[in-house]
């Protein structure tokens, strides 16, 4: 067998990445589970189109795509924070490993 433990200490990352597509497929699985009604006792799906679709009637046909805009800001703000963390804050790739163990534990400080 596969032994999961030590490859999270060898492979955090893939293992995040494994970790996610797992979470992917059982959310997948979830959706179809929760769908299976409409489809099995014939019901409108014009309802949950109605429902979840409600706040774009708000803001106009034109203006709505301009959220479309927010997504490159935000890819920008992400390449961004990671240069200035990498180059101007010389903190590495794995000095910032979310699944590690932390070298030192702050106890006093403003928090």
């Amino acid at each position: 067998m596969v032994d999961f433990k030590a490859m999270k200490e060898r492979y955090p990352r893939a293992m995040i990445v494994v970790q996610g597509i797992s979470i992917l497929v059982i959310a997948t699985i979830f959706a179809y589970l929760l769908m299976a009604p409409f489809y099995i006792f014939d019901i409108d799906k014009q309802i949950l189109v109605n429902i979840f679709t409600f706040p774009a009637d708000i803001i106009p046909q034109p203006y709505n795509l301009v959220g479309i805009l927010f997504i490159p800001v935000g890819m920008l703000l992400i390449i961004w924070a990671n240069y200035t963390l990498q180059h101007i804050g010389k903190i590495g790739l794995r000095a910032r490993e979310p699944m590690q163990l932390p070298s030192n534990l702050v106890l006093v400080g403003p928090i």
